[in-house]
């Protein structure tokens, strides 16, 4: 698989959003590890340019906010999913490929 991997280019400002945190995440995050592409804060994969390929890992509270702006936690989420909204198209507007998990 590796020596696959060494063929693999993607433009230089190419971004990737992965979801979650569980196995298949963490396998997606070791193949990107090995193809070299720099992880970079939610916060700067919205903001920020990048000249070479970047991606994010989100978990549940970076693309949902509570609808009344109180401060939120992964269990409130969990718990009141109602007082939710989703921003999640904030992040896939700026990716070129994403994957939820």
């Amino acid at each position: 698989m590796e020596n696959e991997l060494i063929k693999v280019t993607l433009p230089s400002n190419y971004k990737i959003v992965l979801t979650g945190n569980g196995r298949v995440a963490n396998g997606c995050m070791e193949i990107l590890n090995k193809l070299n592409i720099k992880k970079v804060s939610a916060s700067d994969f919205l903001s920020r340019t990048f000249d070479f390929p970047v991606y994010t890992q989100l978990e549940c509270e970076d693309y949902n906010q509570r609808i009344d702006g109180q401060p939120s936690s992964k269990l409130d989420f969990y718990l009141e999913p109602r007082k939710y909204e989703s921003k999640f198209m904030d992040y896939a507007e700026k990716a070129d490929m994403y994957k939820i998990f």
